[in-house]
């Protein structure tokens, strides 16, 4: 979720003021796929310059007799997104990063489909999202650093 300047009446990358980092549930809800994620961040300006994302395909935990469940990276947030704005390797994964990267993922359904099984930590019960009314929402919301944001999207 992005936050802009000026209460989101103008959002674009030049407003765009902070990222949310919503980290994935470690605990899994309807099995969706339990999840962690470990930042990387600069001690001095306190950036975010990497996130990675972990994940425990909740449908082996059955089968856990006396070991707790392996968690796999599922994606580096830079090496995912990075490369459809061409962000530069040595600059944070700030507003402006997100906020193109929803520029990105308004002319790439498959950008958004990616981004959307990432929100599901890749389980079989996440819903797709492979439709223009879907890919519209998911940006919506990506940009709606408030409720009322938030009510202007698409629902459903």
């Amino acid at each position: 979720m992005i936050f802009y300047a000026n209460n989101g009446t103008d959002r674009t990358a030049p407003f765009a003021q902070t990222p949310a980092w919503i980290g994935p549930s470690v605990t899994p809800l309807n099995n969706i796929n339990s999840g962690f994620r470990l930042y990387e961040v600069d001690t001095g300006n306190f950036e975010i310059y990497e996130a990675w994302t972990f994940y425990a395909d909740v449908s082996s935990f059955p089968d856990l007799n006396t070991v707790g469940p392996t968690f796999e990276l599922e994606y580096s947030t830079r090496a995912e997104f990075g490369p459809a704005i061409h962000w530069p390797d040595d600059a944070p994964l700030n507003a402006t990063f997100w906020h193109l990267v929803t520029e990105a993922m308004e002319k790439d359904i498959k950008l958004v489909s990616r981004y959307n099984t990432f929100q599901g930590k890749s389980s079989i019960h996440s819903p797709n999202c492979t439709s223009s009314f879907c890919q519209a929402a998911k940006v919506c919301y990506m940009r709606s650093g408030s409720v009322a944001l938030g009510r202007q999207c698409p629902q459903g």
